[in-house]
């Protein structure tokens, strides 16, 4: 009897180790989907220094939250808007922090795509453009 739930519980302990095993090879490709999108930055572009760059970005949050105050909450275009927002102000207090404007923006784009605001990859790409059209020379 005992040789019988041994062998039970060791097959039950194989298949949980297998399904952590694969699991962890999902996420694992789920990260590497993302290296080839949003988060590659081109390598010829030249970013404005940090103090530059966090100007320029309060002025487009400032002109964010103007329009976001003309809009209604919870409309497509006040969501889009916001998380715009969100991003700027997560690039702005990165290079606060004390990170290059480049890694800031990659920073950005995770934080936007994380499950708190659930970006799509498209997004993600969209913002990181525009990010490196306001913040380059």
């Amino acid at each position: 009897m005992k040789k019988v739930n041994f062998k039970k519980i060791l097959m039950a302990l194989t298949v949980a180790v297998a399904f952590l095993f694969a699991g962890m090879n999902t996420v694992q490709a789920q990260q590497a989907s993302l290296i080839g999108g949003p988060l590659v930055l081109p390598a010829q572009v030249n970013y404005a220094n940090s103090d530059l760059a966090v100007q320029v970005l309060d002025a487009k949050i400032a002109e964010i939250i103007a329009q976001l105050k003309q809009l209604t909450p919870g409309s497509p275009v006040f969501n889009a808007l916001n998380l715009q927002y969100v991003f700027y102000l997560q690039i702005k207090e990165t290079i606060e922090s004390g990170e290059t404007v480049p890694q800031s923006i990659i920073n950005g784009v995770l934080f936007v795509m994380s499950d708190n605001y659930g970006a799509t990859k498209q997004q993600g790409i969209q913002l990181r453009d525009d990010a490196i059209v306001l913040l380059s020379d």
